[in-house]
């Protein structure tokens, strides 16, 4: 059952009245339009602004921690001539119709809140100020003379959209801050893992990928399948294509003199195996045994002089997986030997190298992920090896989550979390923004400083994963930060 507004406030503790029009710091720069009247209130559950639009009283009620919109809940406006429930509108927005417009005057409202999981009362205070009337028109002979048309109202319009305040604060009206999806979460400083970012870039797997290089100088010859193109699947043992020795003028009658010379040897050994073969019995088995097996050893010698002159090497891929590069190979192409002729890479099984400039970072490595503009990649530790390559020690990781946009060869952001510590608040990796960057500052974030004011705090950070920064200076515990939309905010003028 419903309790009146006046019997909960008997037994409702001074600290859950929320209070509006009052700072108890400077007070915050006036907007630099006029706006409708309004009047915010909040407790640790919930964020309310009242705003007068018209002969309607529209209450917004969010949840204070998060700046999430709180749909089906009660709300009860008592002051100013209202008594009873708002109407939902929208999910977090309730309207109360007005019987008449609200005489300019400050007055004091109560407003109860019953959502699913908890209850308050907040009290605000409404200031209606008189209607601010444009400048008054010119005479008509005055217009005449400037040519200028009369005012077409005397009542200045009100504004709606988001303002930038005298001091670079915002001020963003609630159902603008619907629309931008704008979300927050309190700051939490405590003590975080500190991590170290090292250069690195996606390589393939060694375990699953593979190249197909030429065995010696030859002519590129089409597959059963065409020639291979970037983005084909193939399998292991297919064959690619096929490699056609290539001899010079020499070399090929050096190989066809030989082939004669192994025929005149095969004449002569089949003649004289036949000849034994009819004296069987009057000649030891052994010389005929050894003459057959003579003839037959001819018989492959000169199988393998002739095969040498015309046939091709087959080009077979030694994994299974996708063709990453075809290096522009076209048939007919020639090739010297040991050259790259195909790559192939499995997509499912990548890999990251990064160099560090500490050789004991492997020893204090807990966790590490990989970070780019679009997508962060969770790597899993394979070892480090103990040469130095440009100064600078290799690591390498296992790409731990499948991701199609990942290209080998991607120059990536390798973050390494340690086993040490460092004491700052854990944010969102979209809630630091590039405003303020410089001067020793990594950029900023904005904090809900008011209901419907954002100030753009200037921080110092550093990474934690690929996802989260730990935020190690301008952040005060309990800030609402914003998590949600901050690149929108950057962008309000």
């Amino acid at each position: 059952m419903k309790l009146p507004i006046a019997i909960v406030l008997l037994f409702a503790s001074p600290a859950a009245f929320g209070h509006g029009g009052e700072d108890h710091g400077a007070p915050p720069p006036a907007v630099s339009q006029d706006v409708a009247p309004r009047a915010a209130a909040a407790t640790e559950d919930f964020e309310v602004v009242a705003a007068l639009e018209g002969k309607h009283l529209v209450v917004y009620v969010d949840r204070f921690a998060s700046n999430e919109p709180i749909a089906k809940a009660k709300v009860e406006v008592e002051g100013a001539g209202l008594n009873g429930l708002a109407a939902e509108a929208a999910p977090g927005a309730y309207v109360m119709n007005l019987a008449a417009p609200m005489p300019p005057a400050k007055h004091a409202l109560t407003i109860g809140i019953e959502a699913a999981d908890s209850a308050d009362l907040l009290s605000a205070t409404l200031g209606v100020a008189p209607p601010r009337r444009s400048a008054a028109p010119l005479p008509w002979w005055k217009r005449w003379l400037a040519r200028e048309k009369p005012a077409s109202s005397s009542i200045a319009p009100l504004a709606t959209g988001p303002q930038r305040l005298a001091d670079g604060s915002l001020f963003v009206p609630k159902p603008v801050q619907r629309q931008l999806g704008l979300r927050t979460r309190p700051a939490r400083i405590g003590d975080l893992a500190a991590t170290v970012e090292l250069n690195g870039k996606v390589v393939p797997d060694p375990d699953s990928g593979g190249r197909v290089q030429a065995t010696f100088a030859g002519i590129v010859m089409p597959g059963p399948k065409g020639m291979p193109l970037p983005g084909r699947k193939v399998a292991k043992g297919e064959v690619l294509a096929w490699l056609r020795p290539v001899a010079g003028a020499i070399e090929r009658g050096n190989q066809r003199a030989q082939l004669a010379e192994l025929e005149a040897q095969l004449a002569i050994a089949d003649g004289r195996a036949k000849r034994l073969e009819q004296l069987e019995g009057a000649v030891p088995q052994k010389e005929i045994e050894a003459a057959r097996i003579e003839y037959g050893a001819l018989q492959k010698r000169r199988a393998y002089v002739a095969a040498s002159i015309d046939s091709a090497e087959p080009l077979r891929a030694p994994a299974a997986g996708v063709i990453s590069a075809s290096h522009h190979l076209v048939a007919g192409q020639m090739v010297d030997a040991r050259e790259v002729l195909f790559e192939i890479v499995d997509p499912t099984r990548l890999a990251v190298e990064a160099l560090a400039y500490d050789a004991g970072i492997g020893a204090t490595l807990v966790a590490a992920s990989a970070v780019t503009d679009q997508y962060a990649l969770d790597l899993r530790f394979v070892g480090s090896g103990r040469q130095l390559r440009e100064q600078a020690l290799p690591l390498l990781f296992r790409v731990a989550t499948v991701n199609s946009m990942v290209a080998v060869g991607q120059p990536v952001k390798v973050i390494v979390r340690t086993a040490y510590e460092v004491k700052g608040a854990a944010v969102p990796r979209a809630a630091l923004t590039k405003v303020g960057a410089g001067q020793g500052y990594d950029g900023a974030v904005w904090v809900h400083a008011e209901a419907e004011r954002f100030v753009a705090r200037r921080v110092r950070s550093q990474s934690l994963d690929g996802n989260n920064v730990a935020i190690v200076d301008g952040l005060h515990e309990g800030d609402r930060v914003v998590v949600e939309g901050a690149g929108l905010l950057s962008q309000v003028r």
